[in-house]
């Protein structure tokens, strides 16, 4: 597997998707137990619908956070 995948343009679009879907819970600024626990399971299950597309090789939870910080710095 290639170690330098970079994100295309559908990669992009379904996380922002995936994103704005569950934006309530993971754009919350709040950091209290109960609401580091949610976006922790929010984030493995956006990662999950992300890797069931198949547009890209399976990434882990830490790589799609990051690829969404990425593209929020744009």
């Amino acid at each position: 597997m290639d170690k330098h995948h970079y994100s295309g343009e559908r990669e992009i679009n379904l996380l922002t998707e995936l994103i704005h879907a569950h934006k309530d819970i993971l754009l919350d600024k709040r950091t209290d137990h109960n609401m580091i626990a949610k976006k922790s399971e929010t984030w493995k299950k956006v990662t999950s619908h992300f890797n069931a597309a198949g547009l890209c090789p399976p990434k882990t939870c830490q790589q799609v956070k990051r690829l969404w910080e990425h593209q929020k710095s744009k």
